[in-house]
């Protein structure tokens, strides 16, 4: 056990092939530290023996190979959450996958980085946030990945839990302390009642966006295209918004909330629909658009859709026609 409640600890092993371990399943191996800082060159932590950690601030650097795997313990202080809370300042894996999991507390994101591998962030009893959020201040990027998962809020208590802060104004939708991120793929799970906010940079695919419980909504935008897999909350509201075209290959369904797709929307947060731009919305196999009691929009300079269900549906398209089977 390393136990430096108030200060930093630097744990560097960054000659080649060395990395930063822990012992498996053993408890007194916790680190307690103010700030940690890894340097390694073959990973620190595995999905077998993470590394334990009641910490405030993570900065974890990996050059070669190997994941980036903390486990943030907390030390239980369920009166003050802030206490369970870790901040991941900077994370950048060059090696491998990044993944952080909270038994407590939430998860703000300043910077995780793992260029062309996964990144995993699970609350299991809150949510995950940008470090905008905390610290109010500007930030860029905060996670680029090839693969994005985020689970928040699954616990026994079922808590508040989300993914992102805020909510969009009627003039500009981007104006939240949204996770934004640089992926290819996206899986995005909130079993809380709190909200989803994410702003992606290029084309993606939403493989699975999803709230488990009443409340929340869930929104996604992109300045890419986007291509949906499936998509549902519990009355909560569903905002999917793409600048260059949406494709829907799977099912996209709220239990009496709304449902706004749009497909050609000015990521500069000018509301400025239908540009020039072939910025199409498509169903592509067996998919549903279904609103139990809820309203649907749908926006594009072109649409094809069949299987639109709710209690009003409106459809828009000013450039390009219209098809609905």
């Amino acid at each position: 056990m390393l136990y430096y409640p108030e200060t930093d600890i630097a744990l560097i092993a960054q000659a080649e092939g060395k990395g930063v371990f822990n012992i498996a399943n053993d408890y007194h191996s916790l680190i307690t530290a103010d700030l940690l800082k890894t340097i390694s060159d073959a990973g620190a932590g595995t999905l077998s023996a993470p590394i334990k950690t009641d910490i405030n601030t993570l900065r974890a650097y990996n050059w070669t190979s190997g994941d980036i795997v903390i486990s943030e313990i907390g030390c239980y202080a369920l009166e003050d959450q802030s206490k369970n809370d870790i901040t991941l300042l900077e994370v950048i894996n060059r090696g491998g996958d990044v993944k952080v999991n909270t038994h407590f507390g939430r998860i703000f994101v300043g910077l995780v980085d793992a260029e062309d591998f996964d990144v995993t962030l699970h609350s299991h009893q809150a949510g995950i946030a940008d470090l905008e959020y905390k610290l109010g201040i500007e930030d860029t990027i905060d996670i680029i990945a090839k693969n994005l998962y985020i689970n928040a809020a699954d616990g026994p208590a079922h808590p508040i839990g989300y993914i992102g802060i805020g909510s969009p104004n009627p003039d500009n939708p981007l104006e939240t302390y949204a996770i934004e991120t640089r992926v290819s793929t996206m899986s995005l799970i909130n079993q809380g009642g709190g909200d989803i906010y994410v702003i992606n940079e290029g084309d993606l695919l939403l493989t699975h966006a999803s709230h488990g419980v009443i409340g929340g909504t869930l929104n996604v935008f992109t300045d890419g295209h986007m291509t949906v897999n499936h998509a549902q909350t519990q009355c909560g509201h569903i905002n999917l918004i793409a600048e260059d075209g949406l494709t829907i290959a799977g099912n996209i369904k709220s239990t009496g909330g709304d449902i706004f797709l749009d497909a050609d929307f000015s990521m500069d947060g000018a509301k400025e629909h239908y540009t020039e731009a072939a910025s199409f919305i498509q169903l592509a196999g067996s998919g549903a658009i279904e609103s139990n009691g809820g309203e649907i929009g749908i926006y594009g300079s072109g649409v094809k859709v069949t299987n639109v269900r709710g209690s009003t549906v409106m459809i828009d398209s000013d450039y390009n026609d219209i098809i609905v089977g």
